[in-house]
C-alpha cells in the first residue's frame, strides 16, 4: 500500500518557520558571545607570553651586569637565569618545572643559541635542534623561523606540535626576543588551548539558557499562530474546493481584522472567476497569435512559416521551393529618414507580398528579410514568377522617393532536392544568401551543394588562421625602398605572408579578407607590429642604423585606444629611434572623422613617427585632407605605374601628384616598378624613390 506524504499545515509551517528563525538567531548570538570570548583570551595569551618573555629578558640583563661586574661566573649567571625561568637542573639533564611564572597549562620558557642548540629546556637541554620540522607542513622549520623573527626584533610564531601526554596535534604559540651579549634566543611558548579553554564552559552555559528561552518562546508563539491561522485555513480549503471546480465563498466572522480582509478578497476572486477566465482564454490566444505572427506586418513569422511548411510537407506535396528575399539597404532608410519610414517601408512590403498570396505563401522572417514558400509543377515557372515578382518590387519601390536605391536579393532551395523539412530549406537559403552577398553575384541564386563546401572551406581557414597566430605562422617579408639616383636602400616595407606546412606560403589576398570578416584585424595589427620590430635589430645590421620601416595600419585599429600606447611601448621595448617608424594608412580612413584622424595623426607625429599615405590617388575622392593634416610621405599605387608607358592622361595625372608631394615637402615613393622603362619615366619629372620587383622582392630576414 502506498503511503501518502505528510503534509504540513500553514500553522505547522509557521510555527517551523519561527522555530527556525528564533534558533538560528539564539545560536547565531551565542556562537558570536563564544567566538568573542575565545577572541579575548586568545590575545590575553599572546599578551601574557610577550610580558613573560620581556620580564626574562629583563632577568638576564640583571644576571648580565652581575657577570660583567666579576659578581658571577657567566655559567652561574646563566643557570641563576635558567632555574628562575624553569627550575633545577635534574640529574638526568632535565628541569623540573618549579618557575612561578604561569605560561598556561602546558607553557613553558625556552632558550635557543644562533646555532640552534637548546641551551634551555625542561626535557631537551642541550641537544640540537636546528632542522625540527612542524609536523603538519613539512617545509616549516620551526626553529629556524623562531630564531629569525627574534633577531629581527622580536615577535609571535605560530605553529603545529603534539599535544602532551595525547596522541592529538596543537596550536601551538610562541614569542621570542634576542638577547645578543649570550646569544641567547629567549622564548615563551604554549598551547592556545591553555588560553582559550574556558571559553567551551561559556559556550556550554550559553547553550543551555539559549535552549530554555527557545522552548518558552516556541510554546508561547504556537498559541498565537493558531488563533491567526484559523482563518486562512479556511480559505486554503475553500481553494481546494475551487481546484475540483467547485465555488464556494468563506464565511467571514463578526471581528473586523486583516485575516477578514483576506475573506473578503478571497470571496471577491470567486465573484470575478469566471470574467477572468474569459480575458486569460483570450490572452492565450493573443499569445499564440504573436508566437507566429510578426507584430508589424501581421504575416507570419519563422516559427509560423516553420509551422506552416512543415504541416504541409507532413501532408504530402509533390514539389515546393522556399524562397529568400533580402532587402539591402534597409538600414540607409533608417540611418538618414529613420526607423519609422524603415518600417512604414517594411509595412508597405508585406501588404504588396499579401497582394500575392494566391501566387506565394508569405511570412517576414528577419527585419530586413521575407521568406516565401510555393508548391509548383514546373521549376521552370518559377523562375518565371520570381523574375515578375522582382520586376514588381523594383517598380513598387521607384514609387517611394526614399526607397528607390533598394536592391532585392533572392535565394532559392528546392523541396526534395535541397531538403525534406524548413530547417534544412531556411539553412541552404540562407547560404546561398550569404554566398550572394559575399561574392556579389548577380541575379537569383540557387543552393548548390558547393556553397556548403565554400562555407566550410572558409570555417576551416578561419580556424587555420587563429592556429597561425599561435604558432606564429605571419612571417614578415621586408621589400626595399630604393633611391635610383644614389641606389642607396632608404627604407624598406614590411609585407606580412603566411608560411604554412601544409599549403607553403599563402597569399594575403586569401587570409585579410577573412581577419577582416572575423574582427581579427586589431589582433593582427599587434602581431605584425611585435614581430616586425623585434627584427629591427636585424634590418640596421644589414642595411645601417638610419634604414627607416614601413608598417601599414588597418584605418579600423588607428581609431583603437590602445595601438598608439601599444607602438610606443614596442619602440622602447626593441629600442627603436621613434622616427625610423613610417606607419602607412590607406586614404579610406579620410572618408568619415576627420577632425579625429587629425588629432590621431597629430599625436603619432609629435612621437616622431612619421605618416605615409598608402595607394595615394585610388581612394578618397577629396584632396582638402592634405591642406587640413600634415603627412610625411606619399606613396603613389601600382595602378598608376602599370599604365604609365601606355596612357598619356595616367603619365599626367603622375606628375600633378609629383607636383603636390613638392607643394607639401612630402616624400614620394612609386610602388610596383617593374621596368628600367617604367624607371625612366619616372626619373624624367623627378621621381627617383622606388619600390617594386625591378630592384627587390619581398624576402625575410630569416630563413624559414
Amino acid at each position: 500500500m502506498k503511503r501518502r506524504p505528510v503534509r504540513l499545515t500553514f500553522h505547522n509551517k509557521m510555527v517551523l518557520i519561527f522555530s527556525l528563525i528564533l534558533l538560528g538567531a539564539t545560536l547565531m548570538v551565542g556562537m558570536f558571545g563564544f567566538f568573542i570570548a575565545k577572541k579575548s583570551l586568545d590575545e590575553k595569551g599572546s599578551e601574557i607570553l610577550k610580558n613573560s618573555v620581556q620580564q626574562a629578558m629583563e632577568l638576564i640583563q640583571v644576571e648580565y651586569d652581575h657577570e660583567e661586574n666579576g659578581d658571577l661566573t657567566l655559567d652561574d649567571a646563566q643557570e641563576k637565569v635558567k632555574n628562575i625561568l624553569i627550575g633545577p637542573k635534574n640529574s638526568d639533564g632535565t628541569r623540573t618545572k618549579t618557575s612561578n611564572i604561569y605560561l598556561g597549562k602546558y607553557g613553558y620558557f625556552i632558550v635557543y643559541n644562533s646555532e640552534g642548540y637548546e641551551v634551555m629546556h625542561p626535557t631537551l637541554e642541550g641537544e640540537y635542534v636546528w632542522n625540527t620540522k612542524d609536523p603538519k607542513d613539512a617545509s616549516r622549520y620551526i626553529v629556524q623561523e623562531t630564531i629569525e623573527i627574534a633577531k629581527n626584533g622580536g615577535g609571535y610564531l605560530e605553529y603545529n606540535w603534539a599535544l602532551p601526554y595525547q596522541n592529538d596535534i596543537g596550536n601551538k604559540l610562541v614569542y621570542a626576543e634576542y638577547f645578543a651579549a649570550w646569544d641567547w634566543i629567549v622564548v615563551a611558548t604554549s598551547y592556545t588551548v591553555d588560553f582559550n579553554a574556558s571559553a567551551n564552559n561559556i559556550l556550554i552555559i550559553m547553550l543551555g539558557v539559549i535552549l530554555v528561552v527557545f522552548i518558552m518562546i516556541v510554546y508561547i508563539f504556537n498559541g498565537i499562530i493558531r488563533y491567526l491561522t484559523t482563518p486562512i485555513a479556511l480559505v486554503v480549503n475553500g481553494m481546494d474546493r475551487l481546484a475540483a471546480g467547485k465555488y464556494q465563498k468563506v464565511e467571514v466572522s463578526v471581528t473586523e481584522n486583516e485575516i477578514n480582509h483576506l475573506i473578503h478578497g478571497y470571496n471577491n476572486m470567486i465573484d470575478n472567476l469566471e470574467n477572468a477566465q474569459q480575458d486569460i482564454k483570450k490572452k492565450n490566444n493573443e499569445i499564440v497569435y504573436l508566437a507566429y505572427h510578426d507584430d508589424m506586418t501581421k504575416l507570419l513569422n519563422l516559427y509560423g512559416l516553420q509551422n506552416y511548411v512543415d504541416s504541409t510537407i507532413k501532408n504530402g506535396i509533390k514539389d515546393g521551393a522556399l524562397i529568400l528575399v533580402n532587402i539591402n539597404g534597409l538600414s540607409t532608410i533608417n540611418a538618414i529618414y529613420s526607423y519609422g519610414k524603415g518600417n512604414e517601408y517594411i509595412a508597405d512590403i508585406a501588404l504588396f507580398l499579401t497582394n500575392r498570396r494566391h501566387e506565394f505563401y508569405s511570412a517576414r522572417t528577419k527585419s530586413n528579410e521575407f521568406a516565401l514558400w510555393v508548391e509548383l509543377d514546373n521549376k521552370d515557372v518559377l523562375q518565371n514568377k520570381l523574375q515578375h515578382l522582382k520586376q514588381d518590387l523594383y517598380e513598387f519601390s521607384s514609387s517611394i522617393e526614399y526607397a528607390k536605391s533598394v536592391e532585392y536579393l533572392f535565394a532559392v532551395a528546392y523541396y526534395g532536392e535541397h531538403g525534406e523539412c524548413f530547417s534544412d530549406l531556411y539553412e541552404k537559403t540562407t547560404i546561398a544568401m550569404r554566398i550572394k552577398k559575399e561574392n556579389q553575384i548577380e541575379g537569383i541564386i540557387l543552393y548548390s551543394d558547393k556553397m556548403r563546401a565554400e562555407m566550410s572551406d572558409k570555417f576551416t581557414l578561419t580556424l587555420k588562421i587563429a592556429n597561425a597566430f599561435e604558432c606564429n605562422e605571419f612571417v614578415p617579408f621586408y621589400q626595399e625602398k630604393r633611391d635610383s639616383l644614389t641606389n642607396e636602400v632608404v627604407g624598406v616595407e614590411v609585407l606580412v605572408r603566411w608560411i604554412n606546412e601544409q599549403n607553403g606560403i599563402v597569399s594575403p589576398s586569401v587570409f585579410l579578407p577573412v581577419i577582416h570578416e572575423q574582427n581579427l584585424t586589431s589582433r593582427f595589427t599587434e602581431y605584425m607590429l611585435d614581430h616586425a620590430l623585434s627584427e629591427y635589430h636585424l634590418l640596421t645590421e644589414k642595411y645601417g642604423k638610419e634604414i627607416n620601416i614601413s608598417i601599414n595600419i588597418f584605418p579600423t585599429n588607428l581609431f583603437g585606444k590602445s595601438i598608439i600606447p601599444y607602438i610606443k611601448e614596442l619602440l622602447i621595448k626593441y629600442s627603436i629611434p621613434p622616427e625610423r617608424l613610417i606607419l602607412e594608412i590607406t586614404e579610406e580612413i579620410f572618408i568619415t572623422k576627420i577632425d579625429e584622424v587629425k588629432e590621431i595623426t597629430n599625436t603619432i607625429r609629435q612621437m616622431g613617427i612619421k605618416i605615409s599615405i598608402d595607394d595615394f590617388g585610388t581612394g578618397y575622392s577629396s584632396l582638402k585632407y592634405l591642406a587640413d593634416i600634415e603627412f610625411d610621405e606619399l606613396k603613389m599605387d601600382k595602378s598608376f605605374i602599370d599604365r604609365i608607358l601606355t596612357d598619356e592622361r595616367v603619365f599626367e595625372l603622375i606628375k600633378i601628384i609629383t607636383r603636390i608631394a613638392s607643394v607639401y615637402d612630402y616624400k614620394l615613393v612609386a610602388e610596383g616598378v617593374e621596368t628600367k622603362e617604367q624607371l625612366e619615366k619616372l626619373e624624367s619629372i623627378g621621381v627617383h624613390i622606388i619600390q617594386g620587383y625591378l630592384f627587390s622582392r619581398p624576402e625575410p630576414l630569416k630563413k624559414p
